[in-house]
């Protein structure tokens, strides 16, 4: 089993710490959701004149290399270099199922 730590500076809650490896968008354009080199994916509302973070999934272990939004935007896919694929909820951010049958980096969906 592995843990992992993600440790912010209070009010650095917005932005990704590193890099952004993919990029992925509702259907509807309304939320744009970044996948990072920090091991998260951030929704932005990108329908409102000043984008806004609404939203942090968090639970990958290393990079996220790539993320898919379904078509009825209900679920998030990403995939990372800790080996692993998620299926998120996006509406409540919660991780549904967790596939860990690589045995190596998974770089794309």
């Amino acid at each position: 089993r592995r843990v992992s730590f993600l440790l912010r500076p209070p009010g650095d809650d917005q932005r990704h710490r590193f890099g952004v490896n993919a990029l992925a968008m509702r259907s509807d354009g309304s939320w744009l959701f970044t996948a990072g080199r920090d091991g998260t994916v951030r929704a932005w509302d990108v329908a409102q004149v000043e984008p806004t973070c609404v939203g942090t999934f968090e639970g990958h272990a290393n990079w996220i290399n790539d993320v898919f939004v379904s078509v009825d935007n209900r679920t998030l896919v990403t995939c990372s270099s800790d080996t692993t694929i998620k299926l998120w909820n996006t509406p409540s951010g919660e991780c549904r199922h967790t596939l860990f049958h690589h045995t190596d980096y998974v770089q794309a969906l």
